[in-house]
């Protein structure tokens, strides 16, 4: 990693807000829910979705982690790990129970087999516990960022996708 100039490090933390983060895990999120209703005819078609899901719930999780003054580079030291993103956001107040920590977890644990191919068993949450805590998350997160003023470019909530069963 190189040395970054304070003018760019100042100006990357300008240009990567916890509002644009927020945006960004928002469109992750509607994506999957969008692919999910699709039905999708084809071999492994729930990879794609899982792995929507679970970049929603990471940018979620650092717009949260960048509203509360968090710099890029204190963010991106988490890499892509949500258990230790969503510890350090119950730490900073994120109201996550310890069950969300777990499902965290669950996803760190699972993630890499949503972007790759891997044989042999393993467990990852269901799309219903996803779209959940995508839902918590953007209800939790966006009003943190109506708190601090960022009421103008929120997204739209979006509906729960038919394709998943109501109430497990």
């Amino acid at each position: 990693m190189s040395d970054t100039e304070p003018e760019d490090i100042s100006a990357e933390n300008d240009r990567t807000t916890g509002l644009g983060l927020f945006n960004f895990g928002h469109a992750y999120w509607v994506s999957a829910a969008a692919l999910e209703e699709a039905q999708i005819d084809a071999t492994h078609s729930d990879s794609p979705i899982v792995y929507l899901y679970y970049h929603g719930i990471e940018l979620f999780l650092k717009a949260f982690l960048r509203a509360r003054v968090f710099s890029v580079r204190d963010v991106r030291q988490f890499s892509h790990n949500v258990g230790k993103l969503g510890r350090r956001a119950r730490g900073e107040g994120l109201d996550l129970s310890d069950e969300d920590l777990i499902l965290l977890k669950l996803i760190a644990e699972s993630c890499k087999k949503s972007r790759y191919i891997e044989t042999g068993l393993y467990s990852r949450p269901r799309n219903e516990a996803l779209w959940g805590l995508c839902s918590l998350l953007f209800d939790l997160i966006s009003q943190e960022l109506i708190q601090q003023g960022s009421t103008n470019r929120l997204p739209v909530r979006p509906n729960y996708p038919k394709a998943l069963k109501l109430g497990h």
